[in-house]
């Protein structure tokens, strides 16, 4: 240093005023993509052991060689749908069989979803076990680095069978079957709050509607989809009609995901850019899928589909580190509710609580809060009424609907499925419905009701109850806060104002007396 820090001329440099800008020049490591000599869509590499008589066909899973697993979340974990599976299963199946014939999978079982983790890689085995009259298979996933863990995620048998060649099916007759549109907006929206969230790439459906215990949908090949080249049958067209299943069994609130289906008989390529797919349930909690071409032509058909809730820890796991440090260890407590001991019990303190109420209250005030009640019961049973004909639901006596049937006829969401089966309950209360253990059967049809004429008559005479005035903005708005096109927060503090809140659990008779004996 002191050899080149010798005397030269020196000049005085200016520098900027702002910090300096700081860019990294870290070498960025090279992203993992899929080699050129694939065997086909999902399948890397194919190994044969002749001695066992068996197929081997590999792939490395991961949002890097597959991209589009990006747009299948469940419960926020990119997870490989189990379309993706049976497309890996069928494209094998297409290599590996010989047989002349119509390619059929038949008996397969969905048991684990298979979860990606973020930034890693998923060895998946597809095994094929040769048999005379077809194969069994089975596929299973482990990590490609670190704890070798192996998941089976599919199992099933392919074959070729001799069928006759499919006729094209009349696309108006499964149109009149299926009157009802659906709102995929307000769909997917119920799917995401249900912890399935799809992306542009899992956004086939253009048009859906659904009928009695079926659906009719248009798909289409969405714009994120760049080509089907090499797919007889493109996981996200397959996922498309699994998702069109959930549009004909209506909203649960729960993640469903595909858990089983009894053959899968591919008739012919889908390739092109639009398709029709009918579902039509074949038993209890299973359906049938049939995919056409443009044209009605049949090209697909699934039978005996299944899906299945699937808890969080099926896809999130527990951490194995929870386990090192820490354990369950139960201790005894109190039952939470139990009455307390240094209170007097009701039957002592009644007559004390009863003289003092009266005194709270007179006569008339009495006269005119039971007054009120009975216009409050009247006016929501008819908020109830009213609410069924927005929908378009009409009451006939003799009718009878499932409780899933009646949640696809109001347009009920998810989080409100609870409160409908309290405003049925409330029906039933008034005679109009009875429940048994098929759903809810109208006993009579109630008289056409007029909610705002109803509310102008009561006003005049309890227009500043506060309880009216909740009930007044609230109750023409039951079937939108049902449908989630109303936030009911709104309602009860419209601009954040609390006023009418506060006034009825202050003024409100029952709330006078009831604060009356606290105090």
């Amino acid at each position: 240093w002191h050899g080149f820090e010798r005397d030269y001329v020196r000049r005085r440099v200016a520098l900027p005023t702002y910090p300096f800008q700081r860019q990294r020049y870290w070498v960025e490591a090279a992203r993992a993509v899929r080699g050129n000599a694939v065997v086909g869509p999902l399948i890397d590499r194919m190994s044969h052991l002749p001695q066992r008589g068996e197929t081997l066909f590999e792939t490395a899973f991961s949002t890097e060689t597959l991209p589009f697993l990006t747009d299948h979340l469940v419960y926020g974990e990119v997870v490989s749908p189990g379309a993706a599976q049976i497309a890996l299963a069928l494209s094998a199946a297409q290599v590996s069989l010989e047989e002349a014939g119509v390619l059929c999978l038949e008996d397969l079982i969905l048991p684990q979803a298979l979860v990606i983790p973020a930034g890693a890689t998923r060895t998946v085995q597809a095994l094929f076990t040769h048999e005379t009259d077809g194969s069994t298979f089975t596929i299973l996933s482990f990590a490609a680095e670190g704890e070798r863990t192996v998941t089976t995620h599919a199992t099933g048998r392919a074959s070729h069978r001799r069928v006759a060649r499919p006729t094209a099916l009349d696309l108006l007759t499964l149109q009149r079957s299926c009157r009802e549109p659906v709102d995929l907006a307000v769909t997917y929206d119920a799917l995401a709050e249900a912890q399935i969230a799809l992306g542009p790439a899992f956004r086939w459906v253009a048009e859906a509607w659904r009928g009695e215990q079926a659906a009719l949908a248009r798909l289409v090949r969405p714009a994120a989809v760049t080509s089907l080249e090499g797919h007889a049958l493109h996981p996200g067209l397959l996922d498309a009609g699994f998702q069109v299943v959930g549009f004909a069994q209506g909203t649960t609130g729960e993640t469903m995901l595909p858990f089983a289906l009894e053959r899968l008989t591919l008739h012919a390529a889908a390739t092109g850019e639009a398709w029709w797919c009918s579902v039509q349930a074949s038993g209890e909690q299973r359906w049938r899928i049939q995919l056409l071409d443009a044209t009605g032509t049949l090209l697909v058909e699934v039978e005996g589909f299944q899906l299945r809730a699937a808890p969080a820890t099926a896809i999130r796991g527990r951490p194995a580190w929870k386990e090192w440090l820490t354990h369950v260890s139960w201790q005894p407590r109190p039952t939470f509710g139990l009455p307390p001991t240094f209170l007097p019990t009701p039957t002592l303190a009644a007559p004390a609580w009863q003289e003092q109420a009266l005194g709270l209250m007179s006569a008339h005030e009495r006269t005119e809060a039971q007054e009120l009640q009975r216009a409050l019961d009247a006016l929501s049973l008819n908020a109830v009424l009213t609410a069924c004909a927005t929908a378009g639901f009409h009451l006939a006596a003799g009718a009878s609907w499932t409780t899933p049937q009646l949640v696809r006829q109001l347009g009920v969401i998810p989080r409100y499925q609870r409160l409908l089966t309290r405003l049925l309950i409330l029906l039933t209360e008034e005679g109009i419905l009875a429940r048994d253990e098929a759903g809810w059967r109208v006993l009579r049809t109630p008289e056409p009701v007029d909610l705002a004429a109803e509310l102008a008559h009561l006003e005049p005479r309890f227009g500043d109850a506060p309880a009216l005035r909740l009930l007044a903005r609230c109750a023409p708005r039951l079937s939108a806060v049902l449908r989630g096109a109303q936030d009911p927060l709104e309602l009860l503090f419209p601009g954040g104002d609390t006023g009418d809140a506060t006034r009825l659990y202050a003024e409100a008779p029952t709330a006078r007396v009831m604060n009356g004996l606290v105090q």
